[in-house]
């Protein structure tokens, strides 16, 4: 028999075709349906449990995601609430009860249904007793209103006592974050029914002091709810546990508002307490114990930084019952498929008996790539040749294909599709991996060319405005205006206006320009530095960028009229530090990003050029002085020369007179020559300033002090033209009070620090220099390095 065995199993010379491909053919093909059929019944078995614990971690995730849902709810409500009391407080300064009123009945009686399902069992707000209009003296007072009953409950009391209400509210204003209790059983003081429930509670801030807080309460039946429609399978449960170790929802309704129970397994309270107490975790634990499998999944209830556990624990013969039977189908697959598969391989054997020469011939052409030049083979017979004929044509149909698809891409056809014969089939998968690549190819291209579009726009619009400031010197007005209506037009928003520093009134900024609807809009509008978006950005020297503004969402204080827009922008007007301006753009659509960064790059050089035209309008004001004093001057001189006339009388004395003036002259000549040749010749830093601190005269080693080439750079200026702005000060600071006090500053020692950061020590002696009338015009400033 072993002979026989040995004797099926081996290949001789003398045995037909048939036998040997059935030999072959069964052999190879039985062994590699058994291997087959023994790796999928074990990879079925695999991943036939692996699915069914994924399949209940992600059902335990659905249910955490639907926990979660409930308390984000309460906590858009909360902090909506909170916003509300902010806002009133910051028009009306203290509230009324009927206000407090009006916001408690809104939450309790309008936003706490949904489909019939209780959202919210209480609603509170607490606050400082000092903002409320019957306010008396400290402590706070506490108003409550449920979602049963109309109206609300005051209740005044010095603090805040032990309750898990007061202690969640104290929570959020200690911490001035979102907070959530512990479960517990409420009690309302107007005679509502006590209820299973957690608090969520958020802090009510007003100009950055915490001065109460809002809280509603989440009735924890309906996390119950969630727990009972949970599918699970017989004998299995489903929990929610709370940061503390309470049982929040459990499919056993006896279980809820208690700990877990002493009984439960070491190893999964621990794993419940590591979930619980880790406020950033995000990922469910799976524990199998004592032939139950434990899926327990975090539920982090947003911005409280508080997690909750929610749980599924499930026999595993329940858990694995459709897995065992998927392997014994799989087993019995297997079987069947070896028969069949032997009796085919004795089907196959019994068929190939014609001549294969015309297989083998188109197999060469294949071979060398002469794919349009095959014959189809004649696929008419039905017999084991005629479908390897068939296969042979298919081979033929998909090749020409590939090479057509080849020929189409070459082309630049990417809408050309090429069928895959099969998932394994390598031709069709690199063809159409090139097309593929092809494609990102020229997506990248596209990109790149998008990104050199708007690189090309940034830069022209660059080119666009500094063309616009260097031609707008004089008015500021007509320059806002020329900037804000080109800036409106190169975006393609709808409006924009420009507000400046006033010179006078530090304190307020003024509208310069605004520019809507391809129009010049002639408003007149002021802020004070901390007023509305406008004054905030320029305190915060920061842009603000709102995206999406709803309507009915809050009245925002904006420069630009009362149609309230989808998109705001601000950008401070910043140069060396310091801001003396906004740009407030507003769009009905959102700006891109692109755009709002070419917006902050312009915004810097728009902030120096208004800068140096304010300075310039400064100066052509005391040029205009100097004109009406220089025509005064001429009057003068002709009321002088009429006084002449009228004493040419008294020549003689004139004469004498004229002398005396000519030897005056002489000598204040003589002494200006003197002074100049000081000037010149000494090695002391010496300069003058005149009562605004501009530099009127300095001797010639002094432009080593004042850091510039030639003393002439530096006569019209200030020490903030000069030095960096905060040694600036501190020189005009200093200055100021020498020419105020009356009194010098003798030999005091300091550093200078100039804009490339290099400093000297120096020395300086400053005095007041006065005019005939005891009055300080100016001062003189002697510095000597150290």
């Amino acid at each position: 028999m072993l002979e026989s065995f040995r004797g099926f199993f081996s290949l001789k010379k003398h045995q037909t075709l048939r036998g040997k491909v059935f030999k072959l053919v069964g052999i190879s093909f039985s062994s590699i349906l058994l291997l087959t059929g023994v790796f999928f019944t074990y990879t079925n078995w695999s991943n036939s449990t692996s699915n069914a614990q994924k399949y209940y971690i992600e059902q335990a995730q659905v249910n955490a995601t639907g926990a979660k849902m409930r308390t984000y709810r309460a906590i858009g409500t909360v902090r909506t609430l909170s916003i509300a009391i902010d806002n009133l407080i910051e028009e009306r300064k203290t509230l009324q009860d009927s206000t407090i009123s009006h916001l408690l009945n809104d939450v309790t009686q309008r936003l706490t249904k949904y489909n019939d399902i209780t959202l919210y069992h209480a609603a509170y707000i607490s606050l400082d007793r000092r903002y409320l209009q019957a306010g008396n003296g400290d402590g706070r007072a506490t108003f409550i209103s449920t979602e049963d009953k109309v109206g609300m409950t005051r209740i005044d009391k010095p603090n805040f006592d032990q309750s898990e209400l007061d202690q969640c509210l104290q929570r959020s204003e200690t911490e001035r974050k979102t907070a959530i209790s512990r479960p517990y059983m409420s009690s309302y003081p107007n005679g509502s029914p006590s209820a299973f429930v957690a608090s969520i509670s958020a802090p009510i801030e007003y100009k950055n002091k915490v001065i109460g807080s809002v809280a509603v309460d989440i009735p924890l039946q309906q996390l119950q709810r969630i727990i009972k429609k949970t599918e699970v399978p017989e004998g299995a449960s489903a929990y929610l546990i709370s940061h503390d170790g309470q049982v929040v929802a459990h499919t056993n309704d006896a279980m809820n508002a208690k700990p877990l129970p002493s009984d439960t397994d070491p190893k999964l309270m621990e794993t419940i307490q590591s979930i619980t107490h880790d406020k950033n975790n995000q990922t469910p634990h799976f524990v199998d114990l004592n032939g139950k499998s434990h899926f327990v999944v975090p539920v982090n209830v947003d911005q409280t930084y508080t997690t909750w556990a929610f749980g599924l624990s499930i026999p595993n013969n329940e858990l694995y019952k459709k897995a065992r039977t998927n392997t014994l189908i799989a087993i019995l697959v297997s079987l069947v498929g070896l028969a069949i598969g032997l009796a085919l391989s004795r089907f196959i054997a019994t068929r190939i008996t014609e001549p294969i020469n015309e297989i083998n011939q188109s197999i060469n052409k294949l071979g060398k790539g002469e794919v349009k030049s095959i014959t189809k083979l004649n696929s008419d017979d039905q017999t084991e040749i005629g479908q390897i004929y068939r296969s042979m044509n298919n081979l033929i149909d998909s090749l020409g294909s590939a090479v057509h698809f080849a020929f189409e891409i070459g082309k630049g056809n990417f809408n050309e599709n090429l069928a895959r014969q099969s998932d394994n089939d390598d031709i069709s998968n690199a063809l159409i991996e090139m097309k593929e690549s092809l494609i990102r190819s020229k997506e990248q291209e596209q990109q790149r060319q998008q990104e050199e579009q708007i690189n090309n726009w940034a830069n022209e619009g660059v080119a666009k405005f500094s063309e616009i400031l260097r031609s707008n010197h004089t008015d500021i007005k007509e320059l806002s205006h020329q900037i804000i209506s080109n800036l409106v037009r190169y975006l393609g928003i709808n409006q924009g206006g420009l507000f400046v520093q006033n010179d006078s009134e530090k304190q307020y900024l003024d509208m310069t320009a605004c520019f809507a609807y391809s129009r010049r809009k002639m408003m007149e509008q002021r802020f004070e530095v901390n007023e509305g978006l406008v004054g905030r950005c320029f305190v915060e020297a920061e842009p603000i960028y709102l995206l999406e503004v709803p309507e009915s969402y809050i009245t925002i204080t904006s420069g630009l009229g009362d149609t309230p827009p989808r998109c705001l922008l601000l950008v401070p007007l910043k140069v060396d530090g310091e801001v003396n301006g906004v740009i407030e753009l507003a769009s009905l659509e959102p700006i891109a990003e692109y755009k709002v960064k070419f917006v902050e790059k312009v915004a810097e050089s728009i902030a120096s050029t208004l800068k140096n035209v304010r300075i310039n309008e400064h100066t052509a004001k005391l040029l205009e002085q100097t004109k009406i004093q220089a025509e005064e001057m001429a009057a003068a001189e002709e009321e002088m020369r009429q006084n002449l006339e009228e004493l040419q009388s008294t020549q003689e004395e004139m004469a004498r007179v004229q002398e005396e003036q000519k030897r005056a002259m002489d000598k204040v000549t003589t002494d200006n020559q003197m002074f100049e040749a000081l000037l010149r010749s000494t090695s002391e830093y010496v300069y003058f300033k005149d009562s605004s601190g501009r530099y009127v005269k300095a001797s010639e080693s002094a432009r080593m002090l004042l850091g510039v080439d030639r003393i002439e750079e530096a006569l019209g200026k200030t020490a903030f033209d000069l030095f960096p702005a905060d040694v600036a000060q501190e020189i005009d600071k200093e200055d100021q009070a020498v020419m105020k006090s009356q009194t010098p500053l003798l030999k005091q020692q300091g550093k200078l620090t100039y804009k490339d950061g290099t400093t000297k020590t120096v020395e300086k002696n400053k005095y007041p220099v006065k005019n005939t009338g005891q009055e300080v015009v100016g001062l003189i400033s002697i510095y000597k390095e150290v």
